[in-house]
C-alpha cells in the first residue's frame, strides 16, 4: 500500500498521528453509538497499530470500511426492524470482541509487513481482509432489504432473513460492491506509487476477488460449522445459547463454540490470505 520506506516502524510521527486519527474515529464511533466503550477503545489499538505498522493508506481503507458499514446500519431501520427481525446475540454497537474479530487479522498483516524484505503481500493481504470485512458487512446491511427471502448457500434451501449462511441476489451485490470500493482505493494507491510500483489493475483485482471470497466463505463456514441455536420458550432461532426472552436456547446446528465473530475471523483470514498467494504468484 505504500512504498517500502514508509512501513518501517521507525517513523515516530506516523505512529503517534494515526493514534491519534484512531481516537478520533473511535470518539465519533462512540458517539454515534457505532462503537460501545469497549470497542472504541479496541478500535484505537487496532486502528494505531495498522496505520504505524501499514501506513496511512492502510487506515484509510480501513475508516472506509468503518464508515460505510455503519452508515449502512443505519440506511433502513425502521424497514430493517419491522420487517426483517434478525435475532442477533448483540446490536448494532461494535464490542471489542466484533472490532478484533474484523480488525485484527489486517494489524497482523501490517506488523509482519514491517519485518519482511518484501512488504507487499502482506500490506495486499491487509487490504484484503479488509475488503473481506466490508464486503461481509454489506452484505448482510444490503441484503435485509431483500423483499424475497434468501437461500442457504449451501442447500439453496429457503431461510429467514439475516440467518447465517443465508444469501440473497440483492446480498451479493452489495458483497461484490463493498469488495470492490475497498479494491478501488487500494488501486489509487498504486496509482500514486503507494504500492511500490505494483501496477493498479492488478491491486483491484487481487483485493475485489479475495474480498469477495473471504464474504463468501463467510457464508459457507455460516452455513456449516456456526453455531446456531432455537429458543423452546419462542421457538425463535438465535446466534446466542441465550435467547433475548432470557430462556436458554438449544443447539440445532453448527458447533457450539463457534459463533460469528470466529467465523467473521476466519473468512476475513481467509481473504488475507487469498490476496497474499496471488500478489506472491504475481510478484
Amino acid at each position: 500500500m505504500f512504498p517500502i520506506p514508509d512501513v518501517i516502524p521507525g517513523d515516530v510521527t506516523r505512529w503517534i498521528v494515526g493514534f491519534l486519527l484512531a481516537m478520533i474515529v473511535a470518539f465519533a464511533g462512540f458517539r454515534t453509538r457505532s462503537l460501545s466503550a469497549s470497542g472504541a477503545i479496541t478500535a484505537v489499538a487496532t486502528g494505531g497499530l495498522l496505520v504505524g505498522a501499514g501506513g496511512w493508506w492502510s487506515g484509510l481503507l480501513l475508516v472506509a470500511f468503518f464508515v460505510s458499514s455503519s452508515a449502512l446500519s443505519r440506511a433502513w431501520p425502521k424497514r430493517i426492524t419491522a420487517g426483517t427481525r434478525i435475532r442477533q446475540a448483540r446490536g448494532h454497537r461494535r464490542d471489542a470482541v466484533q472490532v478484533l474479530a474484523n480488525g485484527a487479522v489486517p494489524v497482523i498483516c501490517a506488523l509482519a509487513a514491517v519485518s519482511v524484505a518484501d512488504p507487499v503481500p502482506w500490506l495486499v493481504a491487509a487490504a484484503s481482509a479488509i475488503a473481506g470485512a466490508t464486503a461481509d458487512t454489506w452484505a448482510t446491511e444490503i441484503g435485509r432489504a431483500s423483499s424475497s427471502s434468501p437461500r442457504s448457500i449451501v442447500s439453496g434451501r429457503r431461510m429467514a432473513p439475516g440467518t447465517s449462511g443465508a444469501v440473497s441476489g440483492i446480498g451479493t451485490m452489495g458483497s461484490a460492491a463493498g469488495a470492490v470500493m475497498i479494491a478501488v482505493l487500494a488501486a489509487a494507491g498504486a496509482a500514486t506509487n503507494v504500492w511500490a510500483n505494483v501496477a493498479a489493475p492488478s491491486i483491484f483485482v487481487v483485493v475485489a476477488v479475495a474480498g469477495l471470497a473471504g464474504a463468501l466463505l463467510d457464508s459457507v463456514l455460516g452455513a456449516t460449522v456456526q453455531g446456531i441455536w432455537r429458543c423452546p420458550a419462542c421457538n425463535e432461532t438465535s446466534e446466542s445459547p441465550r435467547h433475548q426472552c432470557g430462556s436458554a436456547a438449544r443447539l440445532v446446528r453448527g458447533i457450539a463454540f463457534v459463533d460469528n465473530d470466529i467465523v467473521n475471523a476466519l473468512a476475513i483470514a481467509g481473504a488475507a490470505g487469498a490476496g497474499m498467494l496471488v500478489m506472491s504468484l504475481l510478484r
